[in-house]
């Protein structure tokens, strides 16, 4: 028979948390203090016009895609002679 030590705990357990719903109202609330807050001090516009253009046009990781070429393999014509 197989033997397993098994570690319990010396304190009781804690209650689970209790799980609250959500509504229309709390979902609004939260929205309009994240409006506040991101209105008050609005770097975003820093953030696209300067250092986002910076970054991408000066990194050594910036790819440029170049288009497919047209031709993709044989032609039907000569796959069909063999």
């Amino acid at each position: 028979m197989a033997h397993a030590d098994v570690i319990l705990p010396t304190e009781p357990v804690q209650a689970l948390p209790t799980i609250r719903s959500i509504g229309v109202g709390d979902l609004r609330r939260a929205l309009a203090k994240g409006f506040d807050d991101f209105s008050a001090m609005p770097t975003h516009v820093v953030f696209l016009s300067v250092i986002y253009p910076a970054v991408t046009t000066s990194s050594p990781c910036s790819i440029r895609l170049r288009p497919a070429s047209r031709s993709s393999g044989p032609s039907p014509q000569s796959a069909s002679t063999s």
